[in-house]
């Protein structure tokens, strides 16, 4: 089988200057190589929906955006 990572980082300038952030983090998740284009599609039709353009930003989620959020965790743990 073959799988797509894809990660990202937050907060990386704490790690050269303690006073930028009190974290840094790294996040990731696998799919399934043949599920990418379904996923994409699905994202790009969530985000169309909810008037979300280009990317959006993870420390930016609050209960307003739960419909947004929601089946996207979904769409990726189901």
């Amino acid at each position: 089988m073959d799988f797509e990572v894809y990660c990202d980082e937050s907060g990386l300038e704490a790690l050269t200057n303690k006073k930028a952030h009190l974290y840094t983090a790294i996040g990731g998740i696998w799919i399934n190589a043949s599920d990418r284009n379904r996923l994409k599609t699905d994202l790009s039709a969530v985000k169309s929906k909810h008037k979300i353009n280009g990317e959006f930003k993870w420390n930016k989620v609050s209960p307003a955006y739960e419909p947004f959020i929601q089946p996207i965790r979904k769409d990726l743990l189901d």
